[in-house]
Order: C-alpha cells, then structure tokens, then sequence
C-alpha cells in the first residue's frame, strides 16, 4: 500500500513559453508510418519571492536508427503555488514533495505534447507524437 501524504498544494498555471524549436528536413523521405525516438528531459527552477516554479521539458526527436536528430522542442511552463514557502527549508532551500513535482511534470509535460504538435504539424514530424511518459521517471536538475 502506498504511504501517500496529504499535502496542501494549491497551483495554477500562470503562463507558458516556446524557448527553442529546430526541425530539421531530412534529405530522403522518412517511411509511410516513421518510427521516432524521443530524448526528454526536465529542468525546474524556483522564484520563492514570485512564488513560481518554472517547469521547462524539453525534447529531442531522433531518427529510427538514432543516427540524426530531426528536430527539437523546449517550453517553458510557469506555476503559481501561493504556499511555495511552505516548502522552504531552515537552509533557505525549497523542498517540494515528490507528488507536487510529478504533478508539474505531468502537467508540463502533456502541455508539450500539445505544443508539439501545433508545432510539427504540416512537416515530416507531424506524427513524431511524444507517448506516454510517467513523470515519477525524471530526475530533477
């Protein structure tokens, strides 16, 4: 039986931003039903003053064999947590519980996969979707 705590976490998402997208064309048509490989990864930054955390994935898109990356996409997506002290440390550090940050990488990144594919849509990578990706795999930086 899992130990869940009840934690008092109330956020909202304030805004977002497209930090860098790259699509690269490849030179030879891909195949009728391409098989793409994903590179993800998360980065989160906290302003305690502004009470936000900012939650930016980011992905690159690999060929079938890996051997070329076809594209890139990075965002950034901006919380508003009014209690965001409550997490802070005696060290003047933050420590979010792991269910407040799995539900910013979940919510981070879905938001992705949207703009993912606004992004790509119309290109070789219109199908290059980003799967399901359980957001307790990432470590945070």
């Amino acid at each position: 039986m899992n130990d869940i705590q009840n934690i008092n976490f109330s956020f909202r998402l304030a805004s977002m931003d497209l930090l860098e997208r790259t699509y690269v064309a490849s030179a030879k048509p891909l195949s009728e039903k391409p098989i793409f490989h994903f590179d993800i990864s998360i980065e989160h930054k906290l302003n305690t003053s502004a009470k936000t955390v900012m939650v930016s994935p980011c992905v690159k898109i690999l060929s079938e064999d890996k051997s070329a990356q076809l594209g890139s996409i990075k965002i950034a997506c901006f919380f508003y947590i009014e209690n965001l002290s409550d997490f802070q440390t005696d060290e003047n550090e933050v420590n979010l519980p792991e269910q407040v940050v799995v539900t910013l990488n979940s919510v981070s990144l879905s938001t992705l996969r949207g703009v993912m594919f606004s992004e790509f849509r119309g290109t070789q990578l219109h199908n290059a979707i980003l799967p399901i990706i359980d957001p307790k795999a990432f470590q945070t930086k």
